[in-house]
């Protein structure tokens, strides 16, 4: 009995781990959490665009989207830091965070282009 206990126990611990003791997320894991929530939405934000623009090839209508996805990424990013302050890990990197993930999305739409 004592085994099933701790076994359904230990992934509440590895999932709770980065909360304090009120239960809220600490500041720099929320910090953390936004930021990574936010590349996220962009990274699908820029894929939907070039899939967008595979399919239809309206290049003003891809611009637009493109430039959508990283004002939404840098708002968020200077939402974060404004919120949580000097718990933020690292400040002022949208655009290192935004160049790494073109690159990425650059990759997959070489890859599936075959070029």
């Amino acid at each position: 009995m004592r085994r099933r206990v701790v076994c359904s126990v230990a992934p509440w611990l590895v999932f709770l781990a980065p909360f304090s003791a009120t239960g809220a997320p600490s500041d720099t894991a929320a910090c953390e959490w936004m930021k990574k929530r936010a590349a996220a939405a962009y990274a699908r934000c820029r894929l939907t665009a070039e899939a967008s623009m595979s399919r239809f090839a309206d290049e003003a209508k891809y611009e637009d989207r493109l430039a959508r996805c990283a004002r939404k990424l840098v708002a968020t990013f200077e939402k974060s830091e404004r919120r949580y302050g000097p718990a933020c890990p690292t400040t002022g990197d949208a655009d290192d965070v935004r160049g790494f993930l073109d690159a990425s999305a650059d990759g997959v739409d070489a890859a599936i282009d075959g070029t």
